[in-house]
């Protein structure tokens, strides 16, 4: 069966974490038994890829070590990964979190999906993540593989991914820092369009060397908006015209002025185009996209002082 509903996920109400308020789900692990498995204690807010809680496809509570409170969850020795339902999202922006710890040496894994079932129905996955055990990581989205990010072994660290299905846009980030930036709906591997939806969370110790590491303080809140991304027509006297047009067009606002890195990206999630501009307030800054094909493709503007990213949909006959 798939796991949750379109409005709604088993909520984990009796749960404390540090900044995190009104959350849609919120787990601080500390309400299991230490030495159990998760997913059997869970009451449903978890389970395992094969729908098989309480067996080796499980992960155990341990007290070993702990972020907040006294217990997080132990990856090691599982023959599939634990599963996180959040709820089959089609719309919205969400922000799903935890935090991770990996001994030094010690690596893992874990994925988002679009889609999900455990009964051997249709699952499309969204974006792999693996930590490598050697501080280094890398991601697959968006059909672009070992997009690499550096971690800190031996301690606690904040991963969390930003999902606007809404903007059809996502954001990895890693202890503050932005690691990955891709159009959330495409297939994680061939770029191929997918579905523009947040079905699970699956967390599994294996795909790298000497699988093992520690979780806590997992939740899924709503946000407002990928940090640092908004749409262009969000700005002051913003104009962009023709659209559609055959390959040059004029971009305009009040509030635009400095150097911009303006890119194409079509819905395969490839860069087409990209030029580096300088533009004042109010200025028609005329762009020609040389040899583009006709097609729908996503505008990306990104701030060269502050990475601020505008976005809109640009259309070429």
């Amino acid at each position: 069966m798939l796991f949750g509903l379109s409005s709604s996920i088993n909520a984990q109400v009796d749960c404390t974490i540090e900044d995190i308020e009104d959350a849609i789900f919120c787990d601080d692990i500390d309400n299991y038994t230490s030495g159990e498995y998760l997913a059997e204690q869970s009451n449903g807010h978890w389970t395992t890829w094969n729908g098989n809680p309480g067996s080796n496809q499980d992960a155990k509570v341990t007290s070993e070590i702990a972020y907040s409170g006294d217990n997080s969850v132990l990856f090691e020795l599982m023959t599939t990964g634990l599963v996180l339902p959040l709820g089959d999202l089609t719309t919205g922006s969400y922000k799903i979190g935890m935090m991770l710890y990996f001994p030094a040496g010690n690596g893992g894994y874990f994925n988002l999906m679009h889609q999900f079932s455990t009964n051997g129905g249709p699952y499309e996955f969204a974006i792999y993540i693996y930590f490598n055990g050697d501080g280094t990581g890398s991601t697959t989205a968006g059909g672009q593989a070992n997009v690499a990010f550096d971690y800190t072994e031996g301690t606690w660290i904040d991963v969390h991914c930003i999902i606007d299905l809404d903007a059809d846009l996502a954001q990895m980030w890693v202890d503050g820092v932005v690691v990955r930036e891709w159009q959330w709906s495409l297939i994680f591997d061939s770029g191929a369009s997918g579905l523009k939806a947040l079905a699970i969370a699956n967390f599994f110790p294996a795909a790298v060397d000497n699988p093992k590491y520690y979780m806590d303080d997992v939740y899924l809140v709503e946000t407002d908006q990928l940090v640092g991304v908004q749409e262009l027509a969000t700005l002051k006297d913003y104009n962009l015209y023709p659209n559609p047009n055959n390959g040059t067009f004029t971009i305009t606002s009040a509030e635009l002025s400095g150097s911009y890195v303006i890119e194409m990206i079509d819905l395969a999630g490839r860069l087409v185009y990209s030029e580096q501009i300088e533009i004042s307030k109010n200025e028609l800054k005329v762009i020609h996209t040389n040899n583009v094909n006709t097609g729908v493709y996503v505008l990306r503007m990104v701030d060269s002082s502050t990475n601020d990213i505008y976005t809109t949909r640009v259309t070429i006959r």
